[in-house]
């Protein structure tokens, strides 16, 4: 069977030099594939007129057998079915000057791309001079789009013998074009780079080699702009500006007034250092001297050594050469708000003339973000900075709304950066000395309170918070609910929360569909905000307790024996179970299968009792290679320390005891012992289950914020439900614990770090 072209599409207002040859190309062979359409796909024709109804098609004639002969009446209608499929998928241009006005095809091609403003003139060749990089374009699109407009710029044979094909040295210009539209210093690192190459090779066949060592030229001419940057900002101006280096200085002129008086020799000395001017005299000298000489400009042959014993020279104070000279670092004013269910914190400058948002964190708040209007420079002045996009959004916290005009960028070591636009619009003022931000003029927010260090000798005081739904409502998907925190607690901590299984809206779930899942989170102005991830809506009764959250803190250092009253903690092994593992297996309880058919199923059993094995070993790659990947994006997730909840004893046991059972089985290990250096901790904490124990649960919401998503087949739960509702047979089994054997990518350990 022959392969069936794309259905055709149509035009939209909106077109490309690319897009618009696929549906010319498509549309072309749509029409050959037709055998009345095929005789015009070359042919011409005249406009269609009242005196000329039939476009000056004549009846065929000889050589042309007699059943495939054809009036002009049946080619004009076969000529009006052509035109009128093409005015269908074209409705940007006008109907009639297709149907009716048309003379070719090529006299419709050349219509439509007058539309578009790309028509083959030699005046189109002249917006070359138009084209640019577009924020956010890949150096391969834009090298393709040169590549577009040459070729569609190329000669083809109308007046010519043949098409004009692309030479050699026009496949060079257009690197260079591209070269020079990525970085203007590009086109002379690329020729330091390859010039013993280019000796014997043309610059086009090396365009894939340089396309793929793009990204290391560009960061090796950002780090040279940077340096010059850098060697122009530390060259100190001179004192005396209009005195040039270059220029010798002139020689003193000495004269002695008393000599000269005395007819002796007076041009070797000056009157202060005459050894015939008395002593009283000489001191007023001496201090008028000392007050009146510039040391910057000093040349070493003018400098006089004074008498330390006179009395008008003063001695030098003496500085004890120990003593250190540091520069003081404060932390930068901070602010936490919401926008929609993200806690987010805005880094207050006061120095910073505009506002600006790191490009990643744009993104992952889901902030809208339109076309870049304006540009942004360092602080230096100089350094340009890679302006994106613009943002225009409002934050909340607590009864308070603010209003940020941010300009995004990629080059930002926060997420937000609040400068002076910000602080005024807002009316924001800091108190560094007293770390208070205050807002209005009457709220007072503090920021930057160091977590208080609890001593493990000292008694802690353990609290859990149970929160509860202020009123009834239905929380939809997408959509967040919001809790409030105990008014003696910080207004701005990080709580760890656990669900409460027992609450009417969990009691038909389990763990891994209760809502909200085990997390830690961030309260703004004593508010919780927990968004509704779930697919269906959430019905909620007054009152009802929803979840418990307790503080998360640092964990301070323990003694290995901390835990014990008399000796260290034993190691964990892991359980020994006695084969065959399979004799806890319940065959057949109701007694409905033949004898035969039970001790066909007991034998299978046997042959494969290692699936049974209650003691989970990791998966031996029978199927090939499966691993778990953080599959990280662009900015990496900030460094923080490790932080535990606020347990009591026995819990802070249970989860040190869970922590060493795992570590028996192999899910865990040290970092040392798989040559990992961890670059981000996860809080975990133990969750209870409605039917006893608990649950190890690690969140690792922190680091998916600052991950990409992959693409899959079934990449949600419904999905698979979909999938596996066609199937006649499932086999239903207990994978509770099968995420244990699937291998984690060793370049995915370093963001997958546990504290205990």
């Amino acid at each position: 069977m022959a392969a069936r072209a794309p259905k055709q599409w149509q035009l939209s207002k909106n077109e490309t030099i690319t897009s618009y040859e696929s549906w010319r190309q498509n549309l072309i062979y749509i029409l050959s594939q037709d055998s009345n359409f095929v005789p015009f796909l070359e042919a011409t024709w005249q406009k269609k007129t009242s005196t000329n109804p039939h476009r000056g098609l004549v009846d065929d004639a000889d050589p042309i057998p007699e059943p495939r002969r054809l009036t002009a009446v049946q080619k004009n209608a076969r000529l009006d079915l052509l035109l009128g499929q093409i005015a269908n998928f074209c409705p940007v241009v006008s109907r009639s000057s297709i149907v009716k006005n048309s003379v070719s095809l090529n006299d419709i091609w050349q219509k439509i791309r007058q539309h578009y403003g790309f028509q083959s003139t030699g005046a189109h060749f002249l917006d070359l001079a138009t084209i640019i990089r577009q924020p956010d374009e890949r150096p391969e699109d834009l090298y393709q789009r040169l590549m577009a407009f040459f070729e569609d710029n190329l000669l083809t044979a109308e007046a010519l013998e043949a098409d004009e094909d692309l030479t050699p040295t026009l496949e060079n210009t257009i690197v260079v074009l591209w070269l020079q539209l990525i970085h203007p210093g590009l086109p002379l690192l690329v020729k330091q780079k390859y010039g013993s190459e280019l000796r014997n090779k043309s610059l086009s066949s090396l365009k894939p080699e340089i396309s793929q060592a793009l990204s290391s030229l560009l960061d090796e001419l950002r780090l040279i702009d940077e340096t010059r940057t850098l060697c122009i900002g530390s060259t100190n101006p001179r004192r005396n500006p209009t005195s040039a280096s270059d220029n010798p200085r002139r020689k003193a002129f000495r004269s002695c007034i008393l000599c000269k008086t005395a007819d002796r020799s007076h041009t070797t000395h000056d009157l202060m250092d005459c050894r015939y001017l008395p002593e009283r005299d000489r001191r007023p000298w001496a201090r008028s001297r000392l007050l009146k000489d510039d040391y910057d400009n000093l040349h070493p042959e003018d400098c006089d050594t004074f008498d330390l014993s006179l009395e008008g020279v003063v001695n030098a104070v003496q500085v004890d050469d120990s003593t250190a000279h540091r520069v003081s670092i404060v932390q930068s004013p901070v602010i936490r708000t919401f926008y929609n269910e993200h806690p987010i914190q805005l880094t207050l400058d006061t120095g910073a003339t505009s506002n600006m948002v790191r490009a990643s964190s744009a993104t992952a708040y889901g902030f809208p973000e339109s076309p870049a209007s304006q540009m942004a420079r360092q602080a230096d002045g100089v350094t340009p900075m890679d302006v994106v996009g613009e943002v225009h959004c409002s934050l909340a916290r607590g009864s308070s709304t603010f209003e940020l005009d941010a300009l995004v960028v990629h080059q930002l070591d926060v997420d937000i950066l609040a400068g002076n636009p910000f602080l005024s619009k807002n009316d924001i003022a800091i108190r560094p000395a007293k770390r208070e931000v205050l807002i209005g003029g009457t709220d007072v927010v503090h920021y930057g309170q160091p977590a208080k260090s609890i001593p493990h000798s000292a008694a802690r005081r353990t609290q859990s918070f149970l929160l509860r739904s202020p009123q009834h409502m239905v929380v939809l998907p997408g959509d967040y609910l919001q809790l409030t925190t105990p008014l003696e607690s910080d207004p701005d901590a990080l709580w760890a929360l656990e669900p409460r299984l027992d609450s009417p809206s969990n009691l038909s779930q389990k763990l891994e569909a209760a809502w909200s899942q085990p997390q830690a989170i961030v309260s703004v102005d004593h508010t919780l905000r927990i968004p509704n991830t779930t697919p269906s809506p959430i019905l909620i009764k007054k009152g009802e307790q929803l979840c418990q959250v307790r503080h998360i803190i640092p964990p301070f250092p323990t003694d290995p024996c901390a835990y014990s009253s008399s000796t260290c903690r034993p190691v964990i092994c892991p359980p020994v179970h006695n084969k065959p593992f399979s004799s806890t297996v319940v065959l057949d309880p109701d007694s409905s299968l033949p004898p035969h058919i039970r001790d066909q199923f007991r034998d299978l059993h046997l042959e494969y009792d290692d699936v049974f094995n209650p003691t989970i070993s990791k998966y031996n790659g029978a199927c090939g290679k499966i691993e778990a990947v953080v599959n990280i994006g662009p900015t990496l997730p900030p460094q923080q320390k490790g932080r535990l909840p606020q347990y009591n004893r026995s819990t802070m046991e249970a989860l040190q005891a869970k922590f060493d059972e795992l570590e028996a089985s192999g899910v865990f290990a040290k970092p040392e012992q798989v040559n990992v250096h961890v670059e981000y901790l996860n809080t975990s904490f133990l969750v209870k289950k409605p039917n006893g124990g608990s649950h190890l649960v690690t969140s690792f919401g922190a680091v998916a914020q600052y991950s990409k998503p992959q693409p899959s087949l079934m990449p949600n739960v419904d999905s698979v439900l979909c999938a596996i509702g066609q199937w006649q047979y499932v086999i239903i089994t207990d994978l509770l614990k099968s995420f244990y054997q699937v291998p984690l990518a060793a370049s995915s350990m370093k963001y997958c770090g546990v504290a205990i």
